[in-house]
């Protein structure tokens, strides 16, 4: 089943606007031009809200006729603005044929093929996509110089290329506050990343189609739950056979127990990576109750639990707890339980229900800062400003929009507020609407320092 995505530059969507639309992925660009490019925050905003990343390098049109130290020196800035946004090892960059291609001469296909040649040579040849219409893509991708190919409807006369990876079917199509192209992922795997997880797709790993998919509805959400697997065959030292036995566990829950997936929303090797299982958004077969299946992400850790031996290492707790905070934040919660809270169960072990009783702790983990806003009072900042007329914007979307690029902690709130001319009385709505959004604390930080702006 195709994912939806979509593609801008100059005027982006709201992260709840997205949601609201189904945007599943969000292809970005990476350029000369710092006005269109994503950038580090983005990335983590996006990543936090369950929206997955693809990036292409775009600068002018018919770049990629400059030849091979071109390519070099475009995929060196590009793989500098990526790392910059998070973006992991193994991730492909697309590079941009924007032109025709019909009429390209052989010389001037000679030259683009020196420009991923060049490309490749600072990225790898795995690391190579090319965006562009259907000639393009067969060309390239069937000539093994890029291994992923974006196709776009433009110069392709309804035809597409059974090589793509991504089509471009819908442009400049008003979405919310921004404009955007329509895209969709025609393969499970299209070169898509998250900040934070070292996140090992479906594809990746080699799963089996699902027999069926259940829908969780986000309005009763709890938590998410976790679990180990009880196995010491599952803590491999070599972590390039986790995948094998994360296909095991998928084969005996459709085969030996007739569930429709693997039961898992997520699993966690001790190597710090997490296995796409069900994912966010689906009801999991692992929680022992259909209340704990309904409410709760699921995710599991790759081991056992042995007396006397660390089988959860220091990677492997930060892996689980992005996993379970990846989880909860798609659900707007923040709960996490032990397998046992559902059921009488030794699952997960001695060793992760203590871990989880302490919250969870990892030593790489930066600690919340007594000013910080989370992700989700970010988001929930939105329903207020659907009822404030926001002088200097013409929509609530651009108003949110403002918010977002702002509020990240609560002074942000308060200069958010001067930057975008609020009234005082527009001030003063905000304060009192933000205390049952908020943890009181918080609300009342954010009373207290708006009340003293308004004294001003």
């Amino acid at each position: 089943m195709a994912r939806f995505g979509v593609d801008f530059s100059f005027d982006p969507p709201s992260i709840p606007e997205l949601l609201a639309a189904g945007v599943t992925f969000a292809i970005r660009y990476l350029s000369d031009d710092s006005r269109k490019n994503l950038t580090p925050p983005e990335a983590r905003r996006l990543s936090d809200a369950g929206i997955d990343l693809v990036v292409v390098w775009q600068t002018s049109k018919g770049f990629m006729l400059e030849g091979h130290d071109a390519g070099a020196r475009d995929a060196a800035a590009a793989r500098a603005q990526a790392d910059a946004c998070g973006m992991p090892d193994g991730r492909p960059i697309y590079f941009a044929l924007d032109i025709d291609p019909n009429p390209l001469t052989e010389a001037q296909w000679a030259q683009v093929d020196g420009y991923l040649d060049g490309a490749a040579s600072v990225l790898g040849q795995p690391a190579i996509g090319v965006y562009g219409g259907w000639q393009a893509i067969d060309r390239l991708v069937g000539g093994g110089l890029a291994a992923w190919g974006f196709q776009t409807s433009s110069w392709s006369a309804g035809w597409w290329s059974p090589l793509a990876h991504l089509q471009q079917y819908a442009h400049n199509v008003a979405l919310g506050s921004g404009l955007v192209d329509h895209d969709r992922a025609t393969s499970d795997n299209f070169g898509q990343w998250r900040v934070g997880m070292q996140l090992v797709t479906r594809a990746q790993w080699g799963a089996r189609p699902p027999k069926n998919q259940t829908p969780l509805n986000r309005a009763v959400q709890h938590g998410t739950a976790v679990h180990y697997t009880a196995s010491d065959a599952d803590e491999q030292a070599d972590h390039a056979n986790c995948a094998r036995r994360v296909r095991a566990i998928q084969d005996f829950h459709m085969d030996g127990r007739g569930w429709a997936d693997i039961a898992y929303s997520y699993l966690a090797c001790k190597h710090g990576f997490v296995y796409e299982g069900r994912g966010t958004g689906v009801r999991t077969a692992a929680n022992g109750t259909d209340t704990g299946n309904t409410a709760y992400h699921a995710v599991c850790f790759l081991g056992d639990d042995t007396a006397g031996r660390d089988d959860v290492t220091d990677a492997g707790r930060v892996a689980i707890r992005q996993a379970v905070e990846h989880c909860n934040r798609w659900a707007g919660v923040s709960a996490f339980r032990p397998h046992s809270w559902f059921k009488a169960t030794a699952c997960p072990g001695d060793q992760l229900r203590a871990w989880l009783a302490a919250g969870m702790p990892v030593t790489d983990a930066a600690p919340p800062q007594e000013d910080d806003m989370t992700e989700d009072q970010a988001r929930q900042l939105a329903a207020i400003h659907a009822a404030l007329t926001v002088p200097g914007t013409t929509s609530p979307e651009q108003t949110v929009n403002l918010l977002f690029d702002r509020v990240r902690s609560i002074d942000g709130i308060v200069k958010a507020g001067i930057v975008i001319n609020w009234a005082p009385d527009q001030l003063q709505q905000l304060a009192e609407t933000l205390a049952p959004l908020m943890a009181a604390s918080l609300a009342d930080q954010v009373a207290d320092k708006l009340a003293a702006r308004l004294a001003e």
